[in-house]
């Protein structure tokens, strides 16, 4: 199809964990303000308890839709020719997911890969550094308590993490080839990503500021750090000062907070568990589709990364594989990630019970396949298928210990830190937990800081 129209560049924001679109709202208004011709957009498919789903479903769920609003475009005559993506907190991590799946597919062969950028992701999961009992049970729990995405931050089995930051996959290799990559760290107060997670260092100079005083960018103090000049080292300490919302906050946690455990405990576990069945039902579902495509010699790809079209002139092949849609329709099992079924309206249904039909339904359709194939090779027919800153000069700041990381984490740190990030240090003020204020989460009035910090971003796209 050949484009007269407008070229578009489309920015995604990725919402973190138990999040939604509205998280992204400051940075979304902020930049259709400043650059009315792009096309800002918000993924919304896995809002919410869709978040234990882990990585690789909700980066599935966001690459769906990031070709569902291409088509859109191209509806209206128009055709995306560069694209961008930042992501908040767990949404980094799944941007990274998302561009690796967008680099396999061959989606840069004619989109330019422009900014990439995230907002106080764990970049090297949240396992905390110390040693103690208290860190390991954390840990423990946080790989146990939170589905898949427990295991992805807490670099459990099955977790991805180490696979987005290996050099030889596609994940990686899709981050080297966008003109421009930054990250923004808080310093301090952000209880859910740690400085040097997010930062992706082994150092942290930032971790007595009651006696070492930042000093700032330009234009952009008292939030944005300059990385450049040596911390200011104060003669009597100077505390953060409270306000009015901190002592409110205390006093609200003293109260109810044995309530709030409780009930937070309960959520999170009803949550996770459900998001178990969600997600071993799509596995089941993709081993299916891989079983069955497998046996028609098609390719060992997952279909979720392949965005040709099955091409042949045999008629055979497309009624077998109608028939084998319409089987899985009249299934209780999702087709696709995302996809609606019944057990998404019921979800106490029992899993071990559907899991069994299924495998069933599973054996059945690769005996179809397998028979089916040996048809066509009979008949000599053929199935085609289209397919900035450097981290070391963090030590210059003063003398620091290397906190302490597991193998892991060291080797992501290793590798993620040869690529060429542009990395800037927040410091926030003006309340606890400056996870929320980075992005000005909740409402920009109370949370203005993260207004400087979006400022700043937006100050440095490439357009």
């Amino acid at each position: 199809m050949n484009y007269s129209g407008q070229e578009v560049h489309l920015m995604v924001l990725v919402h973190g964990f138990w999040g939604k679109p509205v998280h992204l709202y400051s940075i979304r208004d902020e930049m259709r303000k400043r650059f009315p011709d792009m096309d800002v957009f918000t993924p919304k498919t896995f809002a919410g308890n869709l978040t234990y789903d882990g990585v690789e479903v909700c980066g599935d769920r966001v690459v769906q839709e990031i070709y569902s609003r291409i088509e859109e475009h191209e509806l209206s005559g128009k055709v995306v020719r560069k694209f961008s993506i930042g992501g908040y907190s767990l949404g980094g991590l799944i941007a990274r997911y998302v561009v690796g799946e967008l680099f396999s597919s061959g989606f840069f062969e004619k989109v330019e890969p422009k900014n990439f950028t995230t907002f106080a992701t764990p970049h090297l999961g949240t396992c905390t550094t110390d040693d103690s009992i208290r860190t390991r049970l954390f840990n423990i729990f946080g790989r146990s308590l939170l589905s898949q995405t427990g295991r992805d931050l807490f670099i459990g089995d099955g977790g991805i993490l180490p696979e987005l930051a290996d050099p030889n996959l596609d994940y990686y290799k899709g981050l080297q080839i966008f003109q421009r990559i930054s990250l923004y760290a808080n310093v301090t107060n952000d209880r859910t990503v740690p400085f040097f997670t997010s930062f992706i260092t082994k150092y942290n100079p930032f971790d007595d500021l009651s006696r070492n005083q930042p000093l700032y960018l330009q234009d952009y103090s008292p939030v944005i750090i300059d990385l450049g000049k040596t911390l200011k080292r104060l003669q009597k300490p100077n505390p953060r000062a409270w306000g009015r919302r901190d002592y409110i906050f205390v006093i609200v946690l003293a109260i109810f907070g044995p309530l709030i455990i409780v009930g937070a405990v309960a959520t999170i576990t009803i949550s996770a568990q459900l998001s178990e069945r969600r997600v071993r039902l799509m596995k089941l579902s993709e081993r299916r589709k891989s079983a069955v495509t497998s046996a028609l010699n098609f390719t060992d790809r997952p279909l979720a990364r392949i965005r040709g079209a099955i091409k042949s002139n045999d008629e055979g092949i497309s009624s077998f594989s109608q028939e084998i849609v319409e089987d899985m329709l009249d299934r209780d099992l999702p087709l696709t990630v995302g996809s609606r079924s019944r057990f998404a309206s019921n979800e106490t249904r029992d899993v071990d019970s559907l899991c069994h039909e299924q495998e069933s339904l599973l054996d059945t359709h690769v005996l179809k396949a397998e028979r089916f194939r040996s048809e066509m090779e009979d008949r000599h027919s053929s199935v085609d298928l289209e397919a900035s800153f450097d981290v070391s000069h963090i030590r210059t700041l003063g003398a620091f210990e290397s906190l302490q990381l597991s193998s892991e984490q060291e080797t992501m740190n290793s590798h993620l830190n040869r690529l060429n990030w542009h990395k800037y240090a927040v410091q926030i003020h003006k309340t606890f937990h400056s996870h929320a204020a980075i992005v000005a989460r909740q409402n920009s009035a109370t949370l203005s800081e993260g207004l400087t910090v979006i400022r700043h971003f937006c100050d440095r796209l490439l357009l």
